[in-house]
């Protein structure tokens, strides 16, 4: 294996970061849930038709994603989702009873009735908080079930957790927001982006992954500057070239064709996406479960890559204005690469 590492760190290197989770992000993702099922589905009187199918996919999705890293969060989620399934020959639940499940089912502990938020907690009250949380669950939702089939349950009430993947996420999790974020703008705005999903399939997990951030920084864009804008905490195309710059394509780079994937230019035209780079990088911010963090694990979950034993082959060159020049070339080999990746780790561990 080998590697050519840059003389000057960067915040995130697409080969090299070491894996982490951000301090509240499991606390805004429990409390968006809290607050999706507690209050948003609760502006219903009645929940029937497309609405309770929605809600019940759902909370399967949820209850399936979160087995594996958030046992008890899961749990209690089934618990939830055997209430509501007990409406399924009535066809609709109402307000009422659905509330009678929360109190009884939804344990509080996990899931708070008034989140606090940490990373989503906005300069005011009214600014960021539930719909940060909610992107943020969807997107760890896409990337929680890039790894097929998860969770590896015996149980067969888990049988949809075996066919769960990031393109039924996403699907799922849409579903949820137009029949019931109560913003009634944005639900609209998301439901017509949506529907592309309908018109032009994506064909690979790592596509729903993409084809929510793409949709995420499209929002940004529509609502910079706005009332909604926190600012604190404005509305830009993520990630910024400062967070990750290997996520961009420079106007310098010596080879754009050897960029792996495909760039492609976003709707302004005045930038180029290295979007295996964003893929990783949106595995690391996101992601629950770092615990095979390799390129090479992640782009196979993605799908982007479906032959375990064929070699992918991913350039990054240096970010625009660094003080280095040259390319980092890796050869990725499934395993070789993997056992590389932790060995680099544990030299630099040791060093520093």
């Amino acid at each position: 294996c080998f590697l050519l590492l840059p003389s000057t760190a960067f915040p995130f290197h697409p080969l090299l970061s070491p894996p982490s989770i951000p301090r509240g992000q499991i606390t805004d993702i429990l409390g968006a849930i809290s607050y999706a099922l507690r209050r948003e589905v609760t502006l219903h009187n009645i929940i029937s038709g497309t609405a309770y199918s929605a809600l019940l996919q759902f909370v399967q999705l949820l209850e399936c994603s979160f087995q594996v890293d958030l046992p008890k969060a899961s749990v209690s989620l089934g618990a939830v989702r055997e209430g509501l399934e007990g409406r399924i020959s009535a066809g609709f639940i109402i307000r009422r009873d659905w509330l009678r499940i929360l109190d009884t089912k939804l344990d509080p502990n996990i899931f708070p009735p008034d989140p606090v938020w940490e990373r989503c907690n906005g300069s005011k009250p009214h600014l960021r908080g539930f719909p940060c949380g909610l992107w943020m669950l969807m997107h760890s939702l896409t990337l929680l079930t890039l790894s097929v089939p998860r969770p590896r349950s015996t149980d067969p009430s888990f049988e949809a957790c075996h066919t769960c993947s990031s393109k039924e996420a996403l699907k799922t999790s849409s579903k949820f927001i137009t029949n019931f974020f109560s913003c009634e703008h944005c639900r609209t705005h998301f439901a017509e982006m949506a529907l592309s999903l309908s018109t032009e399939p994506l064909q690979h997990d790592g596509d729903a992954v993409l084809w929510l951030w793409e949709a995420h920084n499209s929002v940004n864009k529509r609502l910079e500057g706005g009332a909604s804008t926190d600012p604190m905490f404005p509305k830009v195309q993520f990630p910024a070239k400062d967070v990750c710059p290997y996520c961009y394509v420079s106007g310098d780079n010596p080879e754009p064709g050897a960029i792996a994937m495909v760039e492609a230019p976003d709707a302004d035209s005045r930038r180029i996406w290295n979007r295996t780079a964003v893929l990783l990088f949106l595995w690391n911010f996101y992601s629950l479960n770092h615990s095979d963090f390799t390129t090479a694990n992640v782009v196979l979950k993605a799908a982007w890559v479906t032959d375990k034993s064929s070699e992918l082959h991913i350039r990054f060159y240096t970010p625009s204005g660094a003080n280095q020049t040259g390319q980092y070339d890796v050869l990725v080999a499934g395993t070789l690469y993997s056992l590389c990746f932790t060995l680099m780790l544990t030299v630099a561990y040791l060093l520093f």
